[in-house]
């Protein structure tokens, strides 16, 4: 935007956190709102997506793209959907199995099931090849084993549907 980012906090010294040293640069973003987390999402998709179509060498002369991967630590219910929008891009995801969270759950998910069992075909039924039945009461039952504190059980189910069928 036009105007600098002011944070206020009321305990400085509690309420400040450190940069990683480590790091030679940041990109922080703020899409301005107050109060709400995943702002950030979909200007995140869109810059992983707009770097894997670069090349590398001077002025992206260079043969070779760029590659990009996210990888998957842990992670709460509230990634599901950043999941699904790198997906949806074409961005791939290395899942870190025993990192806890949503890494475990997808781990745990892909190792019960198998496309040939959980995907109906276009013959089977008018719309489109999605998940069946037996897979939605599979993602039902594991979401309720891996974030038994959630209410929106639901919703969850339907979120992990689409990413399922990416992960095929």
């Amino acid at each position: 935007g036009s105007f600098p980012a002011r944070y206020c906090t009321k305990d400085p010294v509690r309420d400040s956190f450190c940069l990683d040293n480590s790091y030679q640069a940041f990109l922080l973003v703020d899409d301005g709102s107050v109060g709400r987390r995943g702002g950030d999402m979909v200007f995140r998709t869109n810059l992983e997506e707009y770097i894997s179509h670069q090349r590398t060498g001077m002025w992206g002369s260079g043969t070779i793209d760029i590659p990009v991967l996210c990888m998957l630590i842990s992670g709460d219910t509230g990634m599901f959907e950043r999941v699904d929008l790198s997906l949806k891009s074409s961005i791939p995801w290395l899942v870190l199995a025993g990192s806890g969270g949503l890494a475990d759950f997808l781990t745990d998910l892909l190792e019960s099931t198998s496309s040939a069992s959980v995907l109906q075909s276009s013959s089977e039924c008018d719309s489109e090849p999605g998940p069946s039945m037996d897979l939605k009461e599979k993602v039902a039952e594991r979401v309720k084993k891996h974030f038994p504190a959630e209410s929106e059980n639901n919703k969850l189910v339907e979120q992990v549907g689409s990413v399922y069928l990416f992960l095929w």
